[in-house]
């Protein structure tokens, strides 16, 4: 089996493009998650390759300026909301995931709707989609309070890891005043709803 640093040297034409594309600290950034993406889809029984190729394109459009944002949003028919709206860097999924369609030709599903969540997740994430949200909150670069914890949880159970990077992620938007999209509210209530169903609650 190839290591996550092998499938990432085997994808040489989207490292490169991306490696173009972002800056250079944002570039380590996804290296990092593509990385441990790859170690938790092995540990997940998860298909790697997907799991890395999916973290190297998962930041493609994070460095587009918001009105870039908003015009590409509009035009792929992504239905922009009032958060959305407000802060057009939540838009950085759907306009990734629509921009390596078109661009690079990335046509599956999986890895275009992980790339589309990774930041405000959704209450029918596939399990990529949920390995690459926790790989990209808890990397080896990131540093903040209780990032420790939440590295651990990560390899021991997936579903609890997401809901504590959405409990860590909400509170941290919640101390700094802005809006909180409601696809994060609605992805924490239905893992609790799930949690309390099979009775962890």
């Amino acid at each position: 089996m190839c290591s996550p640093l092998e499938i990432i040297r085997n994808n040489k034409l989207i490292t490169q493009k991306v490696a173009k594309t972002l800056s250079n600290k944002r570039f380590k950034h996804t290296i990092q998650v593509s990385i441990l993406a790859g170690e938790l889809a092995v540990a997940y029984h998860y298909n790697p390759h997907k799991a890395v190729q999916a973290a190297l394109l998962h930041d493609y459009a994070r460095e587009i300026t918001d009105d870039v944002l908003l015009f590409l949003a509009k035009k792929s028919g992504w239905p922009i909301n009032l958060v959305e709206r407000n802060q057009p860097m939540l838009l950085h999924g759907p306009v990734g995931a629509y921009l390596v369609n078109q661009e690079l030709g990335i046509k599956d599903d999986e890895i275009l709707e992980a790339i589309t969540y990774h930041t405000t997740g959704h209450p029918k994430m596939s399990l990529l989609a949920s390995i690459l949200y926790v790989a990209d909150m808890v990397e080896p670069s990131r540093i903040y309070p209780g990032v420790e914890v939440l590295r651990k949880l990560a390899f021991q159970d997936l579903n609890l890891s997401l809901l504590a990077c959405l409990d860590h992620n909400i509170r941290y938007l919640l101390k700094r005043g802005v809006l909180i999209h409601p696809l994060s509210i609605q992805t924490r209530n239905d893992l609790i709803l799930n949690k309390n169903k099979k009775g962890e609650v």
